[in-house]
């Protein structure tokens, strides 16, 4: 019998979920404009696999890691005492989540897709799984305006809070300056708690997505046989799955992945200002 979580990794990892993922290309987009030949798409996967998804992951399973409590974190609002990188449970630890991940998403237009996607994923988890999901996202929210400017993090551009100066990503039109949207790889990791997915379970929903994200926009922007494409994602999976498996016991903000991708940073960046663009990222 197949685990129930098991079928829930299905469902987050399905396209059709109605999160806003058809809008975007993981800038693949961006990519070809710029001459990024179709044959080195999978190469453009792998890179993204090793960089910015990878960091992506990492957020989703410590955020999972905050909310479900089974790794080696401190008590709600506490720190362990020499205990560099140690986060603290739920709401406190979201928030410092939350601030790294702005630190290690320097382009603006990246951190803006992701707090979209995260208010399509927030909706979907508040409604699918109530008080589990809007709990933990709503103190992480709360946690995430009383950490003030915490230097490197808080100068990445990242959303306004009450009395701040940012609104970056997290503003909209006709929305109070003072609201706050988490990232989609955060409210992915507390949906992952609230589901009882494991830790590699949700790293690999992310990886997938990402991967899955990137060739189903090939299909419009570089139209082939779709039978290649389905080819293409299976090609990918074991990379999705060695990345899974790496990720899986991360507890500390200290060992989360930052590795930098300068060209989809560009990319994504020029995409943000182009006329006539297909997807929004």
């Amino acid at each position: 019998m197949v685990a129930a979580a098991g079928l829930v990794q299905l469902l987050l990892a399905d396209a059709r979920l109605p999160v806003g993922g058809h809008t975007q290309s993981g800038s693949l987009e961006p990519a070809l404009r710029a001459g990024l030949a179709v044959a080195e798409i999978p190469g453009y996967v792998t890179a993204r696999l090793l960089t910015v998804t990878r960091t992506a992951a990492g957020v989703a399973v410590l955020a999972r890691a905050a909310v479900a409590g089974d790794a080696a974190m401190a008590p709600d609002g506490g720190l362990v005492p020499d205990g560099a990188g140690v986060l603290p449970r739920g709401g406190p630890g979201l928030a410092a989540i939350w601030r790294h991940w702005e630190a290690a998403t320097p382009a603006h237009a990246l951190r803006a897709a992701e707090v979209t996607l995260g208010r399509g994923y927030r909706r979907l988890g508040e409604r699918l799984w109530g008080q589990a999901v809007a709990g933990p996202l709503a103190a992480a929210v709360a946690c995430y305006g009383g950490l003030g400017d915490l230097g490197g993090p808080g100068d990445s551009g990242g959303a306004a809070v009450a009395g701040g100066s940012g609104g970056g990503e997290n503003a909209s039109q006709g929305e109070p300056a003072h609201e706050v949207h988490p990232p989609r790889p955060l409210v992915l990791g507390v949906i992952a708690a609230a589901a009882g997915l494991t830790a590699e379970q949700t790293a690999a929903v992310v990886g997938y997505d990402d991967v899955q994200t990137v060739w189903s926009a090939c299909a419009k922007l570089a139209p082939g046989d779709p039978v290649d494409l389905a080819q293409a994602v299976l090609t990918a999976l074991p990379l999705v799955a060695a990345m899974a498996a790496d990720l899986a016991g991360l507890s500390s903000l200290a060992d989360l992945p930052v590795y930098g991708a300068p060209q989809i940073d560009q990319w994504a960046t020029a995409h943000s200002q182009a006329q006539g663009r297909l997807f929004h990222a």
